[in-house]
């Protein structure tokens, strides 16, 4: 086995090598990945004893990230549906869109932003997106007063009929064994921002 220099066959697609070629290749391969993470906690969660050292962990680099609180969306309203406020607050928080009120195959509500995103910066990170949940993802059912468990189950959705599929703990497992996955992650992340 023989170690060779960077070569320009190396280079992806047909770029020609030239000094500024050279220092932009640099420049991208020194920058980290955009990265985005949208935590959903529902019905009575409290904030301040969750997720506890995943948000400690963040406190080093206040100012590389956001945080939105306490958000409320015209949207997860009734607008003359009627009780459901659960799954409509959950289909509506990353699509921004009403859902149809439907326990049948028909669910539609939109393309949520973290899918949006991910199509944007495909290719720049391992997975272009990944979902984590503490519960399966629903797709069928009857689950808030005449709303599919679709829209109950997924905040992320990959097409307006579509939700996306999310890793979640397993039924065996105990709640907290994906909180601390989510706390590695979010501890890595961390580590990423420098």
């Amino acid at each position: 086995m023989i170690a060779l220099p960077f070569l320009e066959a190396m280079l992806p697609g047909r770029t020609i090598w030239t000094k500024t070629a050279s220092a932009a290749m640099r420049s991208s391969l020194a920058a980290p990945p955009s990265r985005m993470m949208f935590v959903f906690l529902p019905n009575g969660v409290d904030p301040a004893a969750w997720p506890g050292s995943a948000v400690a962990s963040l406190s080093n680099h206040a100012g590389k990230f956001s945080v939105m609180r306490n958000l409320c969306h015209r949207n997860a309203e009734a607008l003359g549906d009627g009780p459901g406020d659960h799954a409509r607050s959950a289909a509506c928080f990353l699509t921004g869109a009403h859902p149809l009120k439907t326990s049948g195959g028909d669910i539609s509500v939109g393309v949520s932003v973290d899918q949006v995103a991910a199509a944007q910066l495909a290719g720049t990170t391992r997975m272009d997106s990944l979902e984590l949940g503490g519960e399966p993802g629903m797709s069928a059912g009857s689950c808030d007063s005449g709303y599919s468990c679709a829209y109950s189950g997924n905040i992320s959705w990959r097409g307006a009929h579509s939700p996306n599929a999310k890793e979640s703990a397993s039924i065996k497992s105990p709640p907290h064994n994906l909180l601390e996955q989510l706390e590695w992650t979010v501890s890595n992340l961390a580590a990423s921002l420098g």
